[in-house]
Formats: C-alpha cells, structure tokens, sequence
C-alpha cells in the first residue's frame, strides 16, 4: 500500500506542469493580440480625428472658393471694364451690404497702391497696405490668392483676405481685396460638432489664428513646442504634444495645398487611451477567464492527487 501511494502523489504536480506548459502559449497569444488590438484601436481613434480634420478643410478651402468666385462675378461689370473707379466703389458699396462675412472691399492698382475701401468714403487716404506677401502674389501670378491673418488700417481687425487680380489684356489691371470675418469660419469649425474634450483650431501660414472652437483651445495648442513640430513636416499627420499646463494631447493636422492653412484637432491623450483599452478588454478577460479555469484546474488536479 505504501509503494503504490507514492506515484499517486508524484501524478499531482506533474500533471500541474503540464497543465501550466499547456496554457503558457495561449496567455502568450493573449497578450500579443490584447496589444495589437488596444494598437489599432488606438489608431482608429486617430485617424477619426485626421478624417474629420480632412473633412473640416475641405469645407475650409469651399468656403474660400466661394468667396473667390462671388468677387470674380462683381468684377465682370461694365464698370470695371471700363476702369470706371468710382462706379466700381459704388457698387461695391451695394454688394458689401449682402455679404454678411465680409468685412470690406477694397481695390488696389496694377502697382498695389490702395485705390478705394468700401467702408470708406470715396478718395479717403488708403492706408498702408497689409499682407504685402498675398498681393505681391496675385501681382505676378494673375491668379487669385489666399492671404494670412493681418490687421487692416481701414477695418481695424485682425482678418484673412482674398485676393483677385482683375486682367485686361492678359495683364493685372486691379486687384479686388476681400478681407473675411474670423466668424466665418468658426461658424465651419463649429459645424463639425467634435466631442466635448476635443479642440479644433484654423491657422494661417504663419500659425497664426484664425478661428477656434472651443476659443480657449487656441491659448493651449499655441505653444513653443507645438509650432516647433509645425516646422518641415508633411500636409497631413499626427503630433504629440505637451501643453502648458503640463496635459497631453494628440494632435491630428491637415495642411491645405490651395491656401496654406492648417486645421489642428488636439484630442486629449486620455481619451485615445481609454479607445485603446476598450479595444483590448474582450481579449483581456477572455485571458483572465482562462487563466480562473486553469488555475482551478490544477486545484481540482492537486486535490485528487491528495486523496
């Protein structure tokens, strides 16, 4: 009785290793698909903020070829044709009136000098011109161009611009200046409807604002180190950034080829990692519950062996 005891209880741990060798390659599965799935999760939840920041500068640069169309319409009057400057004022006076996001209209010469601003009466002083670098552009160009973020001497206001040279004979004879209300575009940036804890910003070519939803997200996302990593990186992509008050968030930025403009969505770390995690909770308590039946299995196996 005693000789036949013995292996009885040697079967017990044995039968544990194998129990344990058995279940090794299955937590180790576990593990490595728990990690790619938090992986593409977390990755989905990026590249929802890249395409809804594609989505958003696609609405962007519509905007500014609609504005830039409706002054190409206006300039195809008699009065232009005819360089008939102060019929031009007056009915640019009358078209300001039933464009609510622009801010003024102003003509300038084939030379750049200011020639009239709408909001002014006729033969006020001109001003020195501002955002020299989109004019010079429609100058040589004779294309429409998109200006960056300026205060103008006439409005008074920090606006972006839009250029449109006007050609007779295949050369610039005006250029037609529409400065654009920032609320404009915070009225586009607003139609994204982007959750609660994301921030959404438009920036010029400079980085310098244009619009932001929330307003306050501008103060966290201008930061040294956000325009550090703005400096020769691709039109589109993702940073990490650390904010100033020590948060962090991704950054998803889509750089617009027509205007230069970039839009910013800062999703907050936690909320990409807590995609992540989502991502790889059925696979962790699916190993969990695994690793319950095999520890309870070598129990079972180890009581036996002690009967």
């Amino acid at each position: 009785m005693e000789s036949s005891a013995k292996p009885a209880a040697s079967v017990g741990p044995r039968s544990d290793v194998y129990t344990i060798i058995a279940v090794l390659p299955f937590v180790v599965v576990c593990i490595i698909a728990a990690f790619l799935a938090a992986e593409q999760s977390r990755a989905i939840a990026l590249n929802d903020a890249l395409g809804r920041a594609r989505t958003a500068m696609s609405e962007i640069d519509s905007e500014l070829r609609g504005n830039i169309l409706t002054v190409q319409a206006i300039v195809s009057s008699r009065s232009v044709e005819k360089s008939d400057v102060r019929g031009i004022y007056d009915e640019f006076r009358r078209v300001l009136g039933s464009q609510p996001g622009w801010l003024n209209i102003g003509l300038l010469s084939s030379t750049g000098s200011q020639l009239f601003n709408a909001v002014l009466p006729f033969g006020a002083p001109g001003g020195v011109q501002v955002d020299q670098d989109s004019l010079e552009r429609a100058l040589e160009r004779a294309t429409p161009q998109i200006g960056n973020v300026a205060l103008g001497p006439a409005i008074d206001r920090a606006a972006t611009r839009v250029r449109v040279p006007v050609l007779a004979d295949g050369k610039v004879r005006f250029v037609v200046s529409v400065p654009l209300k920032p609320q404009l575009f915070e009225a586009l940036l607003r139609d994204q409807h982007l959750p609660e804890s994301w921030h959404i910003t438009l920036m010029d070519g400079n980085r310098r604002l244009i619009a932001a939803v929330p307003p306050k997200a501008a103060e966290a996302e201008d930061t040294v180190e956000a325009r550090r990593k703005a400096i020769k990186r691709a039109l589109e992509g993702f940073t990490q950034v650390v904010r100033e008050d020590g948060s962090e968030v991704y950054t998803s930025y889509v750089t617009s080829s027509f205007s230069g403009w970039t839009i910013n969505i800062a999703v907050p770390k936690e909320s990409v990692e807590a995609a992540a995690w989502k991502g790889a909770v059925p696979i962790v308590t699916g190993l969990l519950g695994a690793l319950i039946i095999a520890a309870l299995m070598v129990w079972l196996g180890s009581r036996r062996a002690m009967r």
